[in-house]
C-alpha cells in the first residue's frame, strides 16, 4: 500500500469524527497508486487554524498551519519519511495538534 493509499484509508476512518470539529475538511489525491508521482493532501479549517497535510508516495511529508487571527504560519513537519514512520500514527499526531486547540477554545 502506498503512502497516499494509507492517507486515503486513514481519512476514510476518521472523516466523520473530524468533520464534526472542522469548518472545512477535504482530501485531494493525485495518482494514489503511482509510486513516483502519487500525492495526497488533507485541507482543514477550524475556528482558529488553517492547515494542510501533504504526503507524497516518494516519501515526503509536509504539514503547515496558519493561525487565522495572527496569520502566523508554522511548519509542523517537513521531511522525508523513514521506514520507522507510521503514516497512521503521524496523521493521528498531526490532527491532534491541528484540531484540539480549536476544540478547547
Amino acid at each position: 500500500m502506498t503512502n497516499v493509499q494509507q492517507l486515503e484509508k486513514w481519512y476514510a476512518a476518521h472523516e466523520a469524527g473530524l468533520a464534526r470539529q472542522c469548518l472545512v475538511l477535504r482530501m485531494n489525491t493525485l495518482m494514489p497508486g503511482d509510486e513516483m508521482r502519487g500525492k495526497g493532501g488533507i485541507d482543514v479549517e477550524t475556528q482558529t487554524t488553517l492547515a494542510s497535510v501533504t504526503v507524497w508516495n516518494q516519501g515526503d511529508v509536509e504539514v503547515i498551519t496558519v493561525n487565522k487571527v495572527t496569520r502566523k504560519e508554522s511548519i509542523l513537519d517537513d521531511r522525508k519519511l523513514t521506514s520507522a514512520d507510521s503514516i497512521e500514527s503521524l496523521l493521528n499526531r498531526y490532527f491532534q495538534q491541528i484540531v484540539e486547540p480549536a476544540v478547547h477554545t
